[in-house]
C-alpha cells in the first residue's frame, strides 16, 4: 500500500469506530453514510481518483464484516498493515 491507501485505512478503521459508537442510537446502515458524506473532501478525491467513494465502500464493507464477527463468534481480521497495536510500531526501550 501507498500513503494514500494507508491514509484511506486509517480513515476508515476511525470512521467505524466512530459508528459503533453511535450505533446506539443509529443503525450502521444510516450512521456510517451519514458520517462520511459528512467529510466532502474524502468524497470529491476519492471520485477523483476512483471513480467511486471508496472509503465510504471500505467503510460498510468493513463493518459488515465486522458484523459477521460478533454474530458468529469469529475473529475479525484487520485490514491494516500493521495491525493497531502491533510492537514494531513502538518506541525502542530507554536505556
Amino acid at each position: 500500500m501507498d500513503y494514500d491507501d494507508d491514509n484511506m485505512m486509517n480513515v476508515t478503521h476511525m470512521a467505524i469506530f466512530t459508528s459503533s459508537l453511535n450505533a446506539i442510537s443509529h443503525t450502521p446502515a444510516t450512521s456510517s453514510p451519514y458520517i462520511m458524506d459528512s467529510i466532502p473532501i474524502v468524497k470529491r478525491k476519492d471520485k477523483a481518483a476512483h471513480g467511486t467513494y471508496r472509503t465510504k465502500d471500505t467503510i460498510l464493507q468493513i463493518y459488515d464484516q465486522m458484523q459477521t464477527a460478533v454474530a458468529t463468534g469469529t475473529s475479525y481480521q484487520t485490514w491494516l498493515n500493521p495491525p493497531p497495536a502491533d510492537l514494531s510500531c513502538t518506541h525502542p526501550p530507554k536505556g
